[in-house]
């Protein structure tokens, strides 16, 4: 099965009250993760060198002013199944290994901006991607912007670490689905069907 098989992309305009700015949540770049199961705790290689990173990238607080019209675009990626099948193609990987997200992280970005190409037009004024470099966008994350309470807004606790993202659940540390997000900023108050293409 192909990664594409594995996910559902969607999108949904949102109320900018859901969009929380906090700044230290530009701090977390700095928290140390394991790269893989051999490897020494790292930060983040971008933080503190590339412009679109925090501490170079600009805290965006601003959007809510500058903005009229907020639409989430998010895929979900079935996870779990793309695991079972990188098992079944490399019995000698760790669980680490099978999970590392260079095996579908840039192909997941790709489907998501193709779709973002696909079906809007005029392109947002402005967009945050998921993840640093999304389009050479500056991140959600690096502009400040809560992310989990952004998808968590409005939603609800389904179960312990399980959340409703604006009516669409996500895990907060993924075993079954990866959600990605990107947020679409419009300067005039078009209904969304305006831009859809």
């Amino acid at each position: 099965m192909k990664i594409n098989d594995l996910t559902v992309i969607k999108h949904e305009e949102i109320n900018p009250n859901t969009i929380i700015f906090y700044k230290p949540v530009r701090s977390f770049c700095k928290l140390k993760y394991r790269k893989n199961d051999k490897n020494k705790l790292k930060t983040c290689p971008n933080h503190g060198k590339n412009p679109l990173c925090p501490p170079l990238s600009k805290y965006r607080e601003d959007i809510l002013k500058k903005y009229d019209k907020f639409i989430l675009v998010w895929i979900r990626f079935d996870f779990i199944t793309w695991k079972e099948q990188r098992e079944e193609k490399h019995p000698g990987w760790t669980p680490g290994m099978v999970a590392n997200l260079l095996h579908y992280q840039k192909s997941l970005k790709k489907l998501l901006k193709d779709y973002i190409k696909k079906h809007f037009n005029p392109f947002p004024d402005e967009l945050f991607g998921c993840g640093s470099g999304f389009w050479g966008k500056q991140s959600m994350e690096s502009a400040g912007m809560l992310v989990l309470d952004l998808l968590n807004k409005s939603g609800e606790i389904i179960k312990k670490g399980i959340y409703s993202l604006n009516g669409i659940r996500f895990e907060q540390k993924p075993t079954y689905e990866i959600v990605l997000s990107s947020l679409l900023c419009f300067k005039n108050k078009k209904s969304l069907e305006d831009y859809l293409r």
